[in-house]
């Protein structure tokens, strides 16, 4: 039972990784420069966001993997985490 369980997880694990640290990673694109996290950071934050909601809709039974509601989710979680991550930081200059 745990190797099903195992390979569930790594299986289901890919594409919020993916989708999350890409678009935590890509971040500092749609906000501008400045961004207070670094692209490691921002990167990572956002695939565990994006992992752990997928985890909890998928697993949770209220969504199927792979349904365009759980891609919907995954996106905009990562998209509001980086946000977050890129702009709660930023330091505005003082003149």
């Amino acid at each position: 039972m745990l190797p099903l369980f195992l390979s569930w997880l790594i299986q289901t694990s890919l594409m919020p990784l993916f989708v999350g640290a890409l678009t935590g990673g890509l971040a500092h694109l749609a906000w501008g420069g400045g961004c207070a996290a670094s692209w490691g950071r921002r990167a990572s934050w956002a695939a565990i966001g994006a992992l752990l909601l997928h985890l909890v809709l998928v697993g949770g039974g209220l969504l199927r993997e792979g349904s365009i509601w759980d891609y919907a989710a995954v996106l905009l979680a990562a998209t509001l985490i980086s946000a977050v991550a890129c702009r709660g930081g930023r330091v505005t200059k003082r003149s």
